[in-house]
């Protein structure tokens, strides 16, 4: 799945990001889908991404989405939103 991470083409790493999010989760995942949220070219992967790290819980990726309400795409945007209401009001 790393090097599915890694590769050039996003109709690749889409599906990578997904099966994390799904059955793959580990949490040794977390640092790089936070990598791929801040620097993913392709707005479905950093949704995905967003989305897997928010459902998995993990509290590292909420400074990165609260960035994300910034990003230039509204639909990242309006993720960013949704995923960073639901990260701290989980945290509560």
């Amino acid at each position: 799945v790393r090097e599915m991470l890694r590769s050039p083409d996003s109709a690749v790493r889409f599906p990578a990001v997904n099966a994390i999010a799904g059955q793959a989760w580990d949490a040794g995942y977390a640092e790089e889908l936070i990598d791929i949220l801040k620097n993913d070219k392709d707005p479905g992967i950093r949704i995905a991404a967003m989305s897997a790290l928010a459902g998995h819980g993990v509290k590292a990726a909420v400074p990165v989405i609260d960035l994300m309400r910034k990003d230039s795409n509204r639909r990242v945007r309006e993720n960013a939103e949704y995923f960073s209401k639901k990260l701290s009001v989980e945290g509560k």
